[in-house]
């Protein structure tokens, strides 16, 4: 039997992580429901920590915004305070009942490979609070995943929030391919952020998502990229590159091969987009 756990602050819930060797913090519950069901996941106890408020919403803190992990995809998603990538990879998670329900924390602790908030989360300069019954750290969104299904999260550690900085000179952008066009897992995802003055982009950061064991940053295609005006000629270099970077596989979704052939797709599609729109998104 499953014991269900309601705590009534996150000092509580931080101290019932402590103490129960296998209990798993429950916010959405759209993967981890499936996990238990299945026997995936050894559990002996669900923390439900959907309605601290500590954890929930999108603030404005100084010079950066904040949202709590237990925040729903769909209040991500329509969130006027967040940059475009981010709001655009939410939204594309599974369907309007999934994104009501399933959580951005949830999202990112997940680890998929190919989690649709997870590159704009690299390419923002998200950083990720963590929290235990010990102590606090704070880590950057690229060295949180490990692997598919695997995080820097030790046992009793909660993701107690996501923090990005307010770069009003940036734009940003997400693309993904799947299946087919709704509630569909990413055979790719692409997210772009960079500063575009007088024709010229600056500071471009690139991530990809379900092209290797973690999302990850291409620093070779943003060199690349940096100072450049974007002829025909850099745009091909860097689609080249990119293809070349990425580490996919073959698997049920799509083969390594069709991989690299439709990130050069999705990259200038992503970088015509970026170009295109209006500063801060």
């Amino acid at each position: 039997m499953v014991r269900y756990i309601t705590p009534h602050s996150l000092n509580e819930a931080l101290q019932i992580l402590d103490q129960e060797e296998h209990c798993l913090p429950l916010a959405g519950g759209t993967d981890l429901t499936l996990l238990v069901r299945d026997r995936t996941v050894q559990v002996e106890c669900l923390l439900d920590i959907s309605k601290l408020p500590e954890l929930v919403g999108v603030h404005q803190e100084g010079g950066e915004i904040r949202i709590g992990p237990s925040t729903t995809l769909a209040d991500v998603a329509s969130s006027p305070q967040l940059p475009t990538a981010l709001r655009t990879g939410a939204g594309w998670i599974g369907s309007p009942q999934i994104r009501a329900l399933g959580t951005i924390g949830g999202n990112i602790c997940n680890a998929s490979p190919c989690g649709d908030t997870l590159s704009p989360l690299l390419v923002l300069g998200g950083r990720f609070r963590l929290r235990s019954a010990g102590g606090e750290r704070e880590v950057p969104a690229e060295a949180f995943f490990l692997g598919p299904k695997r995080t820097i999260l030790t046992r009793g550690e909660l993701l107690v929030g996501i923090h990005l900085p307010r770069e009003d000179d940036r734009r940003s952008t997400f693309r993904k391919i799947g299946g087919r066009g709704a509630q569909t897992i990413a055979q790719v995802n692409l997210a772009i952020s960079a500063c575009w003055r007088e024709g010229i982009l600056r500071q471009p950061r690139l991530a990809v998502g379900s092209a290797a064991p973690t999302p990850i940053r291409i620093p070779a295609v943003e060199r690349i990229l940096d100072g450049q005006s974007l002829g025909d000629e850099v745009i091909a270099e860097a689609a080249e590159r990119t293809a070349a970077e990425i580490r996919p596989i073959c698997d049920q979704r799509a083969s390594d091969r069709y991989r690299r052939w439709v990130v050069r797709a999705l990259f200038r599609d992503a970088l015509s987009s970026l170009t295109e729109q209006e500063v801060y998104g």
